[in-house]
Formats: structure tokens, sequence, C-alpha cells
């Protein structure tokens, strides 16, 4: 199998929007409105992401990031090259998702590119119990899943050794932050 390899540091983004990434490549920075499904965790890799299903910030708009991986490159226990086809359907599932470490060593991914907005907009907000913070979650839980899917609010609950508990939001939208004022007015007052 033959790709041709695509150097995170000097990539070009094709038209078709397909990228091949070596595992050992970190960073996607030649394009402002072209990315792929990044994790939340600093310390993981490329490989371990996409093997481990791939949770990120962009999961509402575009799924995991595993669901946009469209090939890979192994080497099997037997030193053999394999491909998605060459591999099968089952080995290919399984290292998008179970793990992948135990499938062999993951030298390349054929992933899918996402149309990421030039402009994204992030908050964090804190809420105490004090503010509200049961109400603001109750609230969360039952609107949530309506709000846009260009948004992302992850809540993180929190107590100290004081025995406070504070609810954190987090946000990435993907646009403009006057946009998502205008929507969290609209729909999600409380979260101010």
């Amino acid at each position: 199998m033959e790709y041709p390899v695509i150097i995170f540091r000097t990539v070009a983004i094709p038209e078709n929007r397909i990228a091949i990434v070596r595992s050992q490549d970190s960073r996607l920075n030649s394009s402002s409105i072209h990315g792929f499904l990044a994790g939340l965790y600093l310390g993981l890799g490329i490989g371990g992401h996409f093997s481990g299903g791939g949770v990120g910030n962009l999961i509402r708009k575009y799924g995991l990031a595993a669901d946009n991986v469209i090939d890979a490159c192994i080497i099997d226990a037997n030193g053999q090259i394999l491909d998605s086809r060459s591999m099968g359907a089952d080995l290919f599932w399984a290292i998008r998702g179970a793990g992948g470490a135990c499938f062999g060593v993951k030298v390349a991914w054929k992933i899918k590119l996402v149309h990421v907005p030039p402009v994204v907009s992030v908050f964090t907000i804190s809420k105490a119990l004090e503010q509200a913070a049961i109400d603001v979650i109750h609230k969360w839980q039952y609107l949530g899943h309506k709000l846009s899917e260009d948004l992302l609010l992850s809540i993180v609950t929190t107590s100290g050794n004081d025995g406070t508990i504070q609810a954190t939001f987090n946000s990435l939208f993907l646009g403009k932050a006057d946009h998502l004022l205008n929507m969290i007015d609209d729909s999600f007052p409380e979260i101010h």
C-alpha cells in the first residue's frame, strides 16, 4: 500500500479534504478552515486518539474521530503491512475504537478533514450552589441536546476541601461570539 505522506508541519490541504497522517505527526497548521477531530487530552498522541475512538470538541457536529478515519496502515504481529482492505472490516473497526494497541503498529491514518470556520468562540463559566448551579445543570440536561450542533457545552462538577460544590460549563462554538451570545440569551440565559 502506498500513501502520499503529508507531514502536518507543511501540509497543503487537498481539494477532497482527505489527509494522510503518520503517527508521529503532531499538528495541522496550514489551513484556517480545515481540521481533524483532535482530542481533549494533550498527552495523547494521534494514534492513541484514533484507536481509542476519538472524543473531542467537535463531536456534536462531526462525531468521533474514529468515524472520520477512511483507511489505516498497520504492521501486524507477522510483519505484514495491512490497509483496511487487507486487514478486513473487523480489524479495521477494532483499531478505530477498541484500544487498538494490541492489534498491530499503526503507521499511518487516512482521515477526512472537516470544515472549521475561521473564527471560533470559547467560554468557561462557573456556578456555585449559591448561584443556582443545580437549577442551571437541570436546565442544561433538558436543553443541551436541542442547542445548535455548532455548540459543544460540557459540564464538570467539582467539590472543594471546604465542602463547596461548583459546576463549570466549558464551551466551544463554531462561529463568532455575537452569534453565540444571541443563542445563549435566547435559549439559556441562566448560564450568564
